[in-house]
């Protein structure tokens, strides 16, 4: 796996914040002044680490899991 960096807009979730767990829906729109940036790369052989200063993140993407569990579901998906 090679590094991989990604970069968004913030979103600031108006109406329907919670509802989104329970698979209803929300009304959110993007912050274009606000960008997250997010950085994989793999380490020590099948080790991959994530690092957001954004979000103060620095570790390795299977220990992410509880305090954060959609950008977990998403980076498993790909």
């Amino acid at each position: 796996m090679k590094s991989a960096t990604a970069t968004t807009h913030g979103k600031a979730i108006l109406i329907g914040e919670h509802s989104v767990v329970y698979d209803k829906t929300a009304l959110a729109l993007p912050i274009q002044n606000l960008n997250v940036t997010v950085r994989l790369t793999p380490i020590n052989g099948n080790t991959s680490y994530i690092k957001s200063a954004n979000i103060n993140l620095d570790a390795p993407i299977s220990t992410i899991e509880a305090k954060h569990p959609g950008l977990f579901l998403f980076i498993d998906s790909l």
